[in-house]
């Protein structure tokens, strides 16, 4: 069995070789590394000019990252397929680690755990859904794609490909369409990869990021796979409900950290929580108890907390 590294580009001169660097010196390297600039302005494709011998660099009109990857995963010829952002960088036995276990089981979907800047080395990684649990992953998006790697027969037959019209939350999209297509999915529950942190990331601006990800969750529930109305799809549309409120109480909770309007903030917060009959994840339900003694005991900021109940990286 094969692996190819899949790694939109956009401007990303600074951080492109190491990410490229870090796929090639896997303790399982890939069969085929391919690099997909989208129409870059800066030194990119200098940078890839010099790995050209140990790379596939492809380089396309800007278009966004959802069409450099539906690009890459056409171009790509390997079983699996591995997935990098350009700001990212693999742990050096991702690749190992995956395909140990999909050489040992015969899934789709096989992810593995972020380190930095979410958990640190000495942690030992949390649990995740997988298995029969999966589903779940419509309601907390802990299935990140830089981590994942995905049987690329698997989705070539289910036809899912990423939305162009999404910038931001258009991975989540994609994984949630491979959920609902029954994609059978496997964690190995080691770190494989770091997540590059910049002002330039993508996700800078917290209010674009709920409003995205608002919409992706919409256009999966209005994807094919959940056009039936069998037991499965219910379940799946009751954990996409979940989500949304999820998405929703990330925003108010973020809202209330930062100042903006906490009075409104927390009005709303609560009122969703307590509101019966409303999917509510019980960890959500929870974080809404505990905010506001978090702000009668004078808002401390111990970072354990703080991510506890804020999410990691809405709070920084």
């Amino acid at each position: 069995m094969s692996v190819g590294v899949l790694i939109p580009a956009y401007n990303a001169g600074r951080f492109i070789g190491r990410a490229i660097h870090s796929a090639l010196d896997q303790t399982l390297p890939p069969t085929q590394i391919v690099v997909v600039d989208d129409g870059s302005e800066d030194d990119t494709e200098k940078v890839c000019g010099r790995l050209r011998d140990r790379i596939q660099y492809i380089r396309v009109p800007h278009a966004g990252k959802s069409v450099a990857r539906n690009i890459g995963m056409s171009v790509l010829a390997t079983d699996y397929i591995a997935f990098l952002d350009a700001d990212d960088e693999f742990l050096p036995s991702h690749l190992d680690q995956l395909m140990a276990v999909a050489e040992r089981n015969g899934a789709d979907v096989f992810y593995d755990c972020v380190e930095s800047p979410y958990f640190m080395a000495g942690r030992r990684p949390p649990r995740r859904p997988q298995g029969k649990q999966a589903y779940r992953h419509l309601s907390c998006y802990q299935l990140w794609l830089p981590a994942s790697m995905v049987s690329a027969e698997f989705v070539r037959r289910l036809g899912v490909q990423f939305d162009p019209g999404l910038e931001i939350g258009e991975d989540l999209l994609f994984m949630a369409r491979l959920i609902v297509g029954g994609a059978r999915i496997r964690y190995v529950r080691r770190y494989g990869i770091r997540v590059g942190r910049h002002g330039a990331n993508t996700t800078g601006d917290p209010g674009r990021v709920f409003r995205q990800t608002a919409v992706a969750l919409g256009r999966v529930r209005r994807s094919p796979e959940l056009t039936k109305a069998g037991q499965r799809e219910l379940l799946y549309i009751r954990e996409l409900r979940k989500g949304r409120a999820h998405n929703v109480l990330l925003w108010l909770a973020h809202r209330i950290y930062h100042g903006t309007d906490q009075g409104h903030s927390l009005k709303r917060m609560m009122r969703l929580a307590l509101t019966p009959g409303t999917p509510v994840r019980w960890q959500d339900r929870s974080r809404s108890f505990v905010i506001p003694l978090w702000m009668a005991a004078g808002r401390p900021r111990r970072s354990w907390l703080v991510r506890r109940l804020f999410g990691y990286g809405i709070a920084t």
